[in-house]
This record gives structure tokens, C-alpha cells and sequence, in this order.
């Protein structure tokens, strides 16, 4: 009498194995990507809603807030972004809520206006996770506001 087979054998049982490891390998990495895609849409989305209140500060007061850094060196980066907040959120025109804030120390939020007493240039930066074609051994790049101006540099 034939005995029936029950069961799997061990090279059967890597193959799924296998399979199911390279599986969750891909959908780890998608998942990775997305949330830093997620991440750098709500950087940018913080950059634009400063800009819009710098704007609404400039056409109140005819100059935007002024920065101990200057726009001398615009590759430079500007760390007197937390400044903002005493323009920005305090009454009578409080143009924002709260100053939006980034989470990470990787990737700060940036200002800096220009040299004069009453400046009319600013810059607002910030460095994003992704690189759009950018190719291994470069800075990352990043999302800048220039008075207004979208740039991704």
C-alpha cells in the first residue's frame, strides 16, 4: 500500500519563505519612501503658509521682519527662523496661529531677510529627504522661498 504524502517538504517551505521575505522587503521600502514624501509635502506646505503671512506682515508694515543674518550669502544657511514668531503670532495682527515647526534637527526650518533696518528681500529654506536626480556624494536639495518666489534648488 502507498503511503500518502502529507505535508511540505523543507525546500518547499524556504521557497515560501523566501518569497514572503522579499515581499516585506519591497513593501518596507515602499512604505519608507512614501513617508518621506509625505514629510517634505508638509515642509514645503509650512514654507508656503510663512510666506503667505510674510507677505500679509509686509503689506501692513512695508518691510518684512528683520534677521540678525543678512541675504549676503544666499547659499548660506539662516538659523533666525524662530525669530518670526515674535512678528508673526503676536496680536494685534497675528498672521499666524503658531509658527510651524519642524521636528527633526536634520532638517530645520530657515530665514533670513535682507540688510537693511526695514528689509524688503527675505529667503525661507528648508532641506527636503528626497533627491530629485541627484546623484550620490551632493548635498541633498531643498525647497526655498525667495520673496515669494518658489525655488527648489
Amino acid at each position: 500500500m502507498l503511503k500518502t504524502r502529507r505535508g511540505f517538504t523543507l525546500v518547499e517551505l524556504l521557497i515560501v519563505i523566501a518569497i514572503i521575505g522579499l515581499l516585506a522587503g519591497g513593501i518596507a521600502v515602499s512604505i519608507s519612501y512614501a513617508q518621506k514624501r509625505g514629510r517634505d509635502a508638509q515642509r514645503i506646505a509650512d514654507m508656503n503658509s510663512v510666506a503667505t503671512a510674510l507677505s500679509a506682515y509686509y503689506a501692513d508694515n512695508h518691510f518684512y521682519p528683520p534677521s540678525p543674518s543678512t541675504l549676503a550669502t544666499p547659499d548660506k544657511y539662516y538659523a533666525d527662523y524662530d525669530n518670526l514668531a515674535t512678528y508673526l503670532t503676536v496680536a494685534p495682527n497675528k498672521y499666524l496661529q503658531v509658527l510651524p515647526q519642524e521636528v527633526s534637527t536634520s532638517f530645520q526650518y530657515q530665514y533670513a531677510s535682507g540688510a537693511a533696518a526695514a528689509p524688503t528681500t527675505y529667503n525661507l529654506a528648508v532641506i527636503t529627504e528626497l533627491t530629485r536626480d541627484q546623484p550620490s556624494g551632493l548635498p541633498r536639495t531643498g525647497y526655498r522661498i525667495v520673496n515669494g518666489e518658489n525655488v527648489r534648488y
